[in-house]
């Protein structure tokens, strides 16, 4: 193992905890770790004793046990690799549900026993699969204080506060905040310059009445950071499609209505239930009257993206904005245009909003996954 190598451990830039099937040790590999850890003045959890070494209740070396054990071991091994690591740049860790608090309490533990400094100082990339608490990545401050770019994978409500002042890129999928909850969040994230943001369902139970934050929420929320904010991604089409619950009223999603003063923006992706309704009655709805996009669009944006685009006047709205994009957005270069994979385009508007757009020198950039050439050959 490198563990006992430190000149290859030197050389390590990337670890990922994925596992795949159950943890199987030798005793040797055992014996490695335990001496690792030692070494390290952190104790070996009970745990792994009694799961690989004790005859009686594990019968022999390598035996399969609950998912639930192993979550924890791994996390365990994990840390004492990462301590062993000291030009790490690239993490990838699966939190284990078992006792998700447990998250990062060895390298803790190395770090306080040592009393060396930061244990990940070179770490720039972390991706968290955590399915609870956001604060969970509280840690990373103390061990990786250069870390640039974070994403959490399941994060589910806020119990303290997570600060992480260096980071610039936030990725957050599958995100279940509150409207409370997320202003709570980004207020631990001064030096952000980048926001993907992937929400979960409406509601976090069926029977919670509790609603996950908005679109506008999420925006509402980056005030502090939006005169720097550089792209911003906002995907709710999930989040729409949470079934009504029982004895409520028809659901009116509060969308997104502006980020025109986000000044420092060049790239924003969004999604279209991020800014139609997409069980909404748009029967009498005048997109001149409304416009829609020149009233949310900031004036330094370059290339807008719209996507995963299905129910609502999105066609309208942006042929209404693309006869006042220069007035609103002088840098406009492109404007990504793409429905969902089950959605085919209309073909005649295509067509003319192209021409409507290069008369501005815009372009109009479909990347729809679709098969219809393909229909038109075979016909």
């Amino acid at each position: 193992m490198f563990m006992e190598n430190p000149d290859i451990a030197c050389r390590v830039k990337e670890i990922a905890n994925n596992s795949c099937g159950h943890l199987v040790l030798s005793e040797e590999e055992f014996q490695t770790i335990a001496l690792a850890a030692t070494r390290l003045a952190v104790p070996v959890p009970q745990d792994l004793y009694e799961l690989l070494l004790d005859p009686i209740n594990h019968p022999g070396r390598g035996v399969r046990y609950h998912d639930a054990d192993e979550g924890l071991l791994q996390n365990f091994m994990t840390d004492i690799i990462i301590a062993h690591t000291p030009n790490l740049r690239t993490l990838e860790y699966h939190v284990s549900q078992t006792d998700p608090r447990k998250a990062f309490q060895t390298l803790s533990q190395v770090s306080n026993a040592t009393g060396n400094g930061p244990l990940l100082s070179k770490l720039v990339d972390c991706r968290l699969h955590l399915d609870d608490l956001a604060n969970l990545a509280q840690p990373l401050a103390d061990a990786a204080p250069d870390l640039d770019s974070l994403w959490l994978i399941g994060p589910r409500g806020l119990e303290a506060p997570l600060q992480l002042h260096g980071v610039r890129l936030l990725i957050l999928t599958g995100a279940d905040f509150t409207a409370t909850e997320i202003s709570e969040l980004l207020k631990g994230f001064p030096g952000l310059q980048k926001l993907r943001y992937n929400s979960a369902r409406r509601y976090r139970r069926l029977n919670d009445r509790q609603e996950l934050c908005s679109p506008q929420d999420v925006a509402d929320a980056l005030g502090p950071v939006k005169a720097q904010l550089l792209e911003l991604s906002l995907m709710f089409g999930v989040w729409q499609q949470q079934p009504r619950l029982p004895g409520t009223g028809p659901i009116t999603p509060r969308l997104l209505t502006s980020v025109r003063d986000f000044e420092a923006l060049e790239h924003l992706d969004l999604d279209g239930g991020t800014l139609w309704n997409e069980r909404g009655d748009y029967t009498s709805y005048v997109a001149e009257n409304t416009d829609m996009l020149a009233k949310l669009l900031p004036g330094r944006l370059r290339k807008p993206t719209l996507l995963d685009l299905s129910r609502g006047p999105f066609n309208e709205d942006l042929s209404v904005f693309v006869g006042r994009s220069k007035q609103v957005c002088p840098d406009l270069k492109v404007i990504r245009y793409e429905l969902k994979c089950w959605e085919k385009v209309d073909m005649k508007w295509m067509e003319e909003i192209t021409v409507q757009s290069q008369k501005h020198s815009v372009t109009i950039e479909d990347t729809t996954a679709r098969s219809d050439d393909e229909d038109d050959v075979d016909r």
